[in-house]
């Protein structure tokens, strides 16, 4: 996914989001926080309640919840 179409969304603190990996794998959350300069965010995943950092680059796609 393209670091352009992830600033499109504007993304804020407790916003739900929904996302595929590079796997393909479905994982909804809420977003935390941006990381300009490594190009990642933080969220907190539902599945197993953890907050884990993503690269922006090996998403498939994301998308509010």
């Amino acid at each position: 996914m393209s670091i352009y179409s992830f600033k499109e969304l504007k993304l804020k603190a407790g916003d739900i989001i929904y996302m595929q990996n590079e796997n393909g794998e479905g994982i909804t959350g809420i977003f935390e926080d941006y990381n300009s300069s490594q190009e990642t965010f933080r969220f907190q995943n539902y599945s197993n309640g953890k907050n884990e950092i993503i690269q922006i680059e090996k998403l498939q796609s994301i998308s509010r919840g």
